[in-house]
Order: C-alpha cells, then structure tokens, then sequence
C-alpha cells in the first residue's frame, strides 16, 4: 500500500492511499482526509481589528494636520490683508470705513480655509469713524474652518481670540457697545461680500 499528498486547487490538501485487490489486479484509490486550509473566524477578526486601529489613527493625524494648515492660512491671511489696509491709511489719513473703500485695498482670503457656518461673524471688519475718541483703529476678525479665531487689529496686532470673550466689533476696537463703530461683514448667508472675493 502506497500514500502520498497531493496538493490540490483552493486550499486543500488530498492524502492518496492506493491499494492492489488481489484477486482483481484493480487499483483502487481512496481519499483518506481532506483538509481546509485557511485562516480561522479569530484570525480574520484580529486582522479587521488592527486595520480599524490603523485607519482611525490615520484619519485623526490627517484631521490635525489639515486643522493646522486651515489655521496658518487664516492666519497668513490676516496679516497680509492688515499690511494693506495699513497702507491705505497711511495714503487717505484713516482706515477703510466703507465696503467700496476695502474693495479697493484688494484684499484676498484662502476662502477653503475658513468656516462655513458659525453662530458668530465668519469674516467681520471694524474700524472707528473720523473723530472717535478711541483714535484712529481698525480690526478684522476671522473663523477658520477648524473653528478657531483670530483677530488682527491696530491695537494689539494678530492675536488668537480667547473663548469666552466677545465677538463684538467694538470690543475689537477697545470701544464700547454704545460707541459708533463701522461694522462690515465679509461672508454672509454662505457667500462672501464683494470686498473679500478678490
């Protein structure tokens, strides 16, 4: 009598036992075990967890990342547009006050880096009239689409906002709520003003 393994197709494995009758000369074949062999219910749930661990770590590194990038673009963002409207008062005497005077300092913004729908003023400039008490100031505030804020102003340059505090124009101005400020916001029921869609 004879046996050997013969792989087959599919995973499995046939074991062969070839036996002589002795009265026939006929060989005879016969399947002495058939084996699976493959990966257990255990094994395939430890694979899909470890993957769940990965992927999840992935995605919350990527979310911080871009949660960075949103908020280093604001932030870039609001210095360059302070360095123009500083320009514009050094040429006319005071800060824009009207939308028609901050469309021509052509300001631009990374519009994907800002929020899309907040309880608060997404893009809001403020600035004293001629004649303020408080002087001569301006101020624009900002939320980015991580939902942090920041605000740059004549008074203490860019800063990031402290939660709790107002979002009020004037507190931005270091004026009160009864004092006259121009207020002009940039992103309005989902779409930007013409000022900040240069």
């Amino acid at each position: 009598m004879t046996q050997i393994k013969s792989p087959l197709s599919a995973g499995y494995s046939v074991y062969l036992r070839f036996t002589k009758q002795p009265s026939h000369g006929i060989i005879y074949i016969m399947l002495m075990n058939i084996k699976k062999q493959g990966f257990t219910i255990v094994e395939l749930l430890i694979v899909v967890v470890v993957i769940g661990i990965l992927a999840s770590i992935t995605v919350v590194a990527y979310s911080g990342i871009q949660s960075r990038a949103n908020d280093t673009a604001v932030q870039s963002d609001l210095r360059n547009s302070a360095q123009l409207i500083e320009a514009y008062n050094a040429l006319n005497g005071h800060y824009p006050q009207l939308a028609s005077e901050l469309n021509s300092v052509k300001l631009k913004f990374s519009k994907g880096s800002y929020a899309t729908s907040a309880p608060d003023s997404i893009l809001l400039y403020v600035a004293t009239p001629d004649g303020s008490p408080y002087g001569n100031r301006f101020a624009l505030a900002a939320i980015s689409k991580s939902n942090n804020r920041f605000i740059v102003s004549s008074l203490n340059g860019l800063q990031k906002w402290t939660p709790g505090s107002s979002w009020y124009g004037y507190d931005f101005l270091g004026a009160g709520p009864t004092d006259s400020v121009f207020s002009i916001t940039g992103f309005y029921r989902g779409n930007w003003e013409s000022w900040a869609n240069n």
